[in-house]
C-alpha cells in the first residue's frame, strides 16, 4: 500500500463501520421478517384441521358401521328386525 498509513487506518475503520452497519441492519431485517412465522402458523393451522377431519371421520365411520351390522343382520334374520325406524 502507497501513501499515508495513517490514512489507510482511517478508510479501513471506516470500511468495518459501514460492515457492521450493514450487519445490524441485516439482523433488525431479520428480526421483523415475519414471513417464516406465518408460514409455521400455516403449518400448525393445516394440522389442526387435519386432525379434527380425522377425529369426525373416526366418529362417523364408526357410528356408520354400527348401522351397517344392524342392516346386515336384519338381512340375515328377518324375524328380529322392528318395522319402526331406528332413530339416528
Amino acid at each position: 500500500m502507497k501513501g499515508n498509513p495513517a490514512v489507510w487506518r482511517v478508510f479501513n475503520h471506516g470500511k468495518k463501520e459501514i460492515q457492521m452497519q450493514n450487519l445490524v441492519r441485516n439482523i433488525r431485517s431479520f428480526i421483523a421478517d415475519e414471513s417464516g412465522a406465518t408460514a409455521i402458523e400455516y403449518g400448525l393451522l393445516a394440522a389442526l384441521i387435519a386432525v379434527v377431519i380425522i377425529a369426525g371421520a373416526s366418529a362417523l365411520g364408526t357410528n356408520i358401521n354400527s348401522q351397517f351390522q344392524t342392516i346386515a343382520d336384519c338381512i340375515k334374520t328377518p324375524a328380529t328386525c322392528s318395522t319402526t325406524t331406528p332413530t339416528p
